[in-house]
């Protein structure tokens, strides 16, 4: 996952997600992802999705960012990111 997303020597955070975001540009936001990131994005959380078995502490992350997999839109591209800088730190 993180050499998929291009995370490797980021720094990590230490929740696996947030309550609520800050919409600075809501329409940018609520646009779309293409084709191929779209594909990216589904991978990216069926590799979580098996990841969370596991690990408690990503499950309701993994729950949220899955809920999506229909139509990813660019939020949920950032909830993906975050989940995976979590995943850095441990």
């Amino acid at each position: 996952m993180i050499n998929q997303l291009g995370l490797v020597g980021k720094k990590s955070v230490v929740t696996p997600g947030i309550k609520h975001e800050n919409e600075k540009d809501e329409e940018l936001d609520d646009e779309e992802l293409d084709g191929k990131f779209s594909t990216m994005y589904r991978a990216i959380c069926a590799r979580a999705n098996y990841l969370s078995q596991d690990r408690l502490d990503i499950k309701f992350a993994v729950k949220e960012i899955s809920r999506r997999m229909a139509r990813p839109r660019r939020r949920d591209w950032r909830k993906l990111v975050r989940l995976t800088k979590y995943l850095i730190g441990k």
